[in-house]
Parts: C-alpha cells; structure tokens; sequence
C-alpha cells in the first residue's frame, strides 16, 4: 500500500480515537469473544453522548442479550463486518409499534443518531438491527444484518411522533423477514441496500416522500419493493428479481385509515421475474401475479400511481402487468398508469397483463416483445373508462396456440367504453384482438381505433368478436385474406361487422383485391353500410378496377361470390377501415 494512503488511514483511525469513546479501551475494556457485554454497551453508549458523540465498536464480537437504548445525538462507528453484534436470545424493543418484535438497538424519541458499519448476527434470534420509532434525524448506513426472522429495520411512528428524516444507507440484509419496513414516516431515503431471501425487501405503509433509489432485492416470499399507499413517493433505479407475489407492488389504499395512494412513482429500475424464488429455507417456490402488481386499491384514495420507463424480464406463466380489485365499481377509476416500459416475455405461456377490475387504468406507449412462440392472452377485463393506447406486441416467432393475443372483457356491466387506440400487433396472424362484451344492450363496452392487428392479409383479419358484441370501431383497419371460392358473407366473415344495439352496425370501407400467382388481377373499391354492400365498381362480368371477365365478382347485400378460378394460387384481400 502506498505510503500516503497508509498515512491517511493511521490518521483518520487516530481522529477517531481522539474523538471518541473507544468500546475496548480503558474504563471499558469490551471483550471481544461473544461474551454477553450488554450493559457495558450501553453504558459506554450513555457516556459517549454526554462527552464525545462517538462511540468505536473496533473488530471483534460482542455479545448482547437485550436490545440497547440509543441516546439522543449518538454516532455509532463500526469496523464493518469485522465488528460483530451476536444475538444471545430474543430482544424486545419495549416499544409499540406495527409488526415488530425485536432488535439490536432502539432509537426512540431521539434525534441526530448515526449508525455505520456494523455487523448484526441474529443467530436466528428476534434480532433485527435498529428500531426507529418517533425520532428525526437517524442515519443507518453500511451495516449487515443476517438469520433473525424479524425486520432488519423498522420505521415507525410513536403516537402522534412520526419519524422525519431517516437516511437507510448501502446496508445488507439476508435471511431476515424484511429488509427495511416504514411506518406512517416522512422523508425516508433508502440508497444501494441489498436483501436477499426475506419475507418482503423494502415497503412502506402511510409513509410520505419514501424514495427507493439504486437497491438491490432478490428471493422474497412475498414483495420486493412494496407501497402500500403514501404520499409522493418513488422507487428508481432499482434492481429487483425474483419474488413471489411481484417485484414492485402497490396494495391497498383506503381513504378512510389515512392509507392513500397518492403520487407513487416506479421509474427505470430493472426487473426479473423468474417463475421461481429460493426461500430463506433453502427451497424454493413458484412465484405468482406479475412483475408489477396492484392489489385491493380503493378508487377514492388513489390517483398518481405511474409505472414508466422501466426493463422488464419475465419467465414462466407470470404477467408482466397484474392487477385485481383496483375499483369497487364500474365507475371509478384506480388512478393507476403504465407508461413507455419495455417488457421482454421468454417463455411460452408468460402474460404481458392481466388487468382485472382497472377501472380507469391507463396502459400506454408500452412494449411487450414475446421472445418466443407464444400461447397466452394478455387480459383487459373490466377495465372500464381505461385506455390502451400506442403499445406494441410483438411476436418474434409467432403465436403457438388457437387463443387471441390480445382479450378484452367485461362479465359485469359498466356505462363507459374501456378504450383500445392505435396499439400495434404484430406477427400474431389471425390471433390479434378479441372481444368478449357483457350483453348490455345499447351499450358500448370497448371502443377500437386505429389498431393495427396484422402486417399482411390474415383469417378474419386477426380480430374476432364474440355473439354479445358490443364493440364500437372508428377508423379501425382490417386486413383479411379471403380464399376466392364460392360465396362470401361479409357479415358473417367479419364478425366486427355486427353489433349488440342494430341501429349500430360498423360499417366498412376499403378494396377488395384479386390476385394469382403472385400478381395483382382484378381490384373492387366498396362499402359496406347497414349490412348492404355497395361496390364502386360494378358487379358481375366486366366489373372491377381491371374490367376482365375472367377476374370479376358479384356483389349481392353483403354476399360476394367469386368466378372459378383455376391457376396454382389464388387469393382475395380485403383490407377496410370499420367504423360504427
């Protein structure tokens, strides 16, 4: 080591020991063999923060056996893992607060504490690192925490006192029950901290300007990162993989408890979802819902919740986006957003959503890639007042089963149209778009626009709507390949062409193509209004754009019937824009 570095380090250690109270040196004297040293501790804890405000806890291990009562004003300095607090049984904080039950040190009703570079061995003891409840001010930064099946850290407020101004810092967490957890606290910043297999790794509940920035979290059995409601929040560039029920969450939100939701925002982190997680046993699990989930929010309490600019990896039969009981009713709105993330889907049966009950949700300018032959329906259901617009699915290799790519589905009844715009298939052939309606006569359950669902001409255009209907189209093009045999009833072949109230019918316009072998023969610009169709061309022999006997149709209502046609390949394209 260079000498000035060497030099550099004697003088900061010396700094230290000028200005401190050293936990081994005389009057204290500390053991370093995991011998129960407890009271010495927090006398020497007390003594420092009357005198030098800082207490060195050099390299060894130190045993503890109660949990330790932090003073107002306290720095804590450590020698990292090589200063070892060791769990002797079961710490009890003595102090009220949701979902905790025991750690090392107890900041309560303090201020300006530091703790930095410390090793807390749980030794699968009720042993977390520090309880935070009611003070300001409080730093915990470089410090480890392993085997106690209780929080790392806990935050939360002491009656009316809130904990303000809590810095959570590059710490690590492992075999624990959550990493960090925060309650009904303001202006909490958790920087680079990583926790692998814990119960859930970071989350907040009635918490305000939590900010979750650069963390890394892994194998949970519930959450990664989890808001369960709050108040101008947000979670960015992390990286979480591999939890259970979803690695970056939001649950609940009820006006009524102060847990509101309200401007939570997940921006360009980096998610896996894999379709397994390793316990804190050792075993592992499959995961359930989906990289984002939303869970049992309440339309009353929640607005601003924006996913955006995130990467997403999902394995397995995962969905990317999952949502349940987002909206009591048909005619709230869930006040949550999904903005410009890119989702990459490896396996064959993995979802981009599943979005249940999302009244009024806004899913926009997204990219799902599905890197291989693909299965699976992506799910709008019920999704009343929510927009879908300008995202793009895209099949690399293909659709691999019968189902539609793309669902949109109601089986209650709701009074305003969920909204489907300018979103892009591709490479899902005749499987794009279907539409499954509640029957509610005269009522519009999905509005379709200017989507296209195919590159090429495709069985029934790559869209089929069920006998309920109930779709309405504006400006929505279809691009269908028709094999020229017989007689063909638009109607029939279209089933965008009908609808639920019949003074509705979509109505069609575009052109009809004829073509063998490759080349383009005969061509029809028509209409289809009212189940009428009108063609601009004429009918019968000599018709068309061509005006060739040998390649003209009859239009009849909304029956064309094609001539005989004998050459190798023959195929009709019809490519219209629905309106209705």
């Amino acid at each position: 080591m260079p000498t000035s570095i060497s030099k550099a380090i004697k003088d900061l250690r010396d700094w230290v020991n000028q200005r401190s109270i050293n936990l081994r040196t005389p009057p204290y004297n500390a053991k370093t063999d995991g011998s129960d040293e407890t009271a010495l501790i927090q006398r020497a804890m007390n003594e420092a923060a009357l005198k030098t405000k800082i207490l060195y806890v050099p390299s060894g291990t130190y045993g503890v056996s109660a949990t330790l009562k932090v003073p107002t004003g306290l720095s804590i300095v450590g020698d990292g893992k090589r200063t070892k607090l060791k769990a002797l049984a079961n710490l009890n904080t003595g102090v009220s607060t949701s979902n905790n039950t025991g750690q090392f040190f107890e900041v309560h009703l303090v201020s300006d504490v530091k703790i930095t570079d410390i090793y807390f061995d749980g030794q699968n003891f009720n042993a977390g690192a520090v309880c935070v409840s009611g003070s300001n001010d409080v730093t915990i930064a470089y410090c480890y925490n392993y085997n106690t099946p209780v929080h790392g850290i806990t935050v939360a407020n002491q009656g009316t006192n809130l904990p303000k101004n809590i810095n959570i810092l590059y710490n690590v967490f492992e075999n624990v029950l959550y990493g960090a957890q925060m309650w009904d606290a303001e202006d909490v910043l958790l920087i680079g901290n990583r926790v692998n297999k814990a119960k859930a790794g970071l989350w907040h509940a009635v918490s305000r300007n939590v900010r979750y920035i650069g963390n890394y979290i892994q194998n949970c059995e519930d959450v990664g990162i989890d808001m369960e409601g709050g108040e101008n929040c947000i979670a960015a560039l992390n990286v979480v993989k591999a939890c259970k029920n979803g690695e970056l969450t939001v649950f609940k939100g009820n006006a009524n408890n102060k847990n509101y939701a309200k401007n939570l925002v997940f921006t360009d982190n980096m998610v896996v979802s894999t379709d397994t997680y390793t316990k804190r046993d050792g075993t592992t699990e499959a995961t359930a819902f989906g990289s984002f989930t939303i869970h049992s929010i309440n339309e009353d309490a929640t607005e601003g919740v924006v996913f955006k600019d995130n990467h997403v990896a999902v394995y397995g039969t995962r969905s990317a986006i999952y949502s349940n009981v987002l909206s009591a009713t048909a005619t709230g709105a869930c006040g949550v957003s999904f903005k410009n993330n890119e989702f990459s889907l490896k396996d064959t049966s993995t979802k981009a959503h599943k979005l249940q009950s999302a009244v009024g949700v806004n899913v926009e300018d997204n990219k799902f890639v599905f890197e291989v032959a693909n299965d699976s329906t992506s799910e709008y259901k019920n999704c009343f007042r929510g927009t879908a617009r300008n995202n793009k699915y895209i099949f690399k290799n293909g659709r691999s089963g019968t189902g539609y790519a793309v669902l949109l589905y109601t089986d209650i009844s709701g009074t305003d149209a969920f909204l489907y715009s300018a979103n892009k298939t591709r490479n899902a052939g005749e499987y794009a778009l279907k539409a499954d309606a509640y029957q509610n006569a005269g009522k519009d359950m999905f509005i379709v626009e200017n989507s296209p669902l195919s590159e090429a001409p495709v069985n029934n255009g790559g869209f089929f709507q069920t006998g309920n209907y109930g779709a309405r189209f504006v400006n929505q093009p279809l691009k269908m390949l028709i094999g020229p045999t017989g007689t063909l009833d638009l109607r029939t072949a279209i089933s965008a062409l009908n609808h639920s109230n019949g003074n509705k019918k979509a109505n069609a316009q575009g052109e009809l193509i004829i073509e063998t072998d490759g080349a383009k023969r005969n061509a029809y610009d028509i209409f289809l209004f009212k189940h009428i169709l009108k063609s601009y061309d004429g009918s019968g022999a000599s018709s068309g754009m061509i005006g060739d006997a040998t390649y003209y149709v009859t239009v009849s209502g909304s029956t064309i019937t094609f001539p005989t046609l004998t050459y190798t390949t023959h195929n009709t394209y019809l490519n219209v824009t629905l309106n209705s």
